[in-house]
């Protein structure tokens, strides 16, 4: 998808907008969501993507990616414990 491109040559915001805009057309959907996350840790954005993961991870607590962007974020903020954490949860 575009988004993915765009991420791929670290078009950044691009990347995130089309996420964005993905996430409106399907909310339902949960790809866009974990994808938008992951984007927000690459932009220095971790924070924000935790607060995408975590009720992501609610609605989906076997997403194993969604479990190890969720350890990057962590990870990004030097939460490491949190981090490792989060990385064993996704292989569960």
């Amino acid at each position: 998808n575009m988004g993915s491109i765009r991420r791929e040559t670290k078009k950044y915001e691009e990347a995130a907008d089309f996420y964005r805009q993905a996430i409106i057309a399907d909310p339902h959907n949960l790809e866009p969501y974990n994808n938008l996350s992951a984007t927000l840790v690459q932009m220095g954005q971790p924070q924000e993507a935790l607060e995408i993961l975590e009720p992501l991870l609610i609605k989906a607590p076997r997403y194993v990616e969604a479990h190890c962007n969720y350890g990057c974020a962590l990870n990004a903020l030097g939460r490491e414990t949190d981090s490792l954490l989060a990385f064993y949860k996704a292989l569960e």
